[in-house]
């Protein structure tokens, strides 16, 4: 679920044999480098092939001119299923133990997400204009959704930084309570690298 809602600052990577990501990643070179990116300053959860999968699907959503809102679901929904199946079990267990641990305090996995979607996307408006404007540059120059991932992904993977992904978890810390974060942190740890932003 955070996950997602985190994956909403992120666009996907597409291969250029010119290009390759490094293992070490600083910044983005080209497109390969956003999803070396997200491993490194976000999850160790998922490598970067997955990641890119993932990827895809939101920037094909910003191409096919779908709101924050809907590329938020659209992650929720497909993420999961780009998993292999052991990473599904898992990933399945930990929204399983963030359930129990927040039924105590009167909250849920699915009022986090409401609680959190709002000023997430308020806080990727910007982003989100920018790599919107480029798709619709690329569609108005001929080219398929397909075809303007590039072009899309260079301008959003400068975005993948560590000061936007530091603004994403002081957003959802502010707006969750504190029994809240330490469920989500207690809850998946091996999905979120919460140490590098707590």
């Amino acid at each position: 679920m955070l996950f997602a809602l985190i994956m909403l600052c992120s666009l996907a990577t597409v291969t250029n044999a010119s290009c390759g990501a490094p293992a070490t990643w600083r910044n983005c070179q080209c497109p390969e480098d956003m999803a070396q990116g997200i491993f490194q300053l976000v999850t160790r959860f998922m490598g970067p092939p997955v990641i890119e999968k993932i990827l895809l699907i939101a920037v094909d959503d910003i191409c096919a001119g779908k709101t924050p809102s809907q590329i938020k679901t659209d992650l929720i929904m497909s993420a999961p299923t780009q998993l292999p199946t052991s990473q599904t079990v898992s990933l399945l267990g930990m929204r399983n133990d963030l359930g129990k641990c927040l039924k105590p305090f009167g909250s849920s996995e699915q009022q986090l997400i409401d609680k959190l979607s709002g000023p997430l996307i308020e806080l990727l408006n910007g982003p989100y204009k920018e790599l919107k404007a480029v798709a619709e540059s690329e569609k108005k120059s001929g080219k398929s959704c397909k075809d303007a991932r590039a072009a899309i992904l260079k301008a959003g993977c400068k975005m993948v930084r560590t000061e936007m992904i530091v603004s994403l978890f002081k957003v959802c810390k502010t707006k969750m309570s504190a029994d809240e974060w330490r469920c989500a942190k207690m809850s998946t740890p091996n999905l979120i690298l919460w140490d590098k932003y707590d």
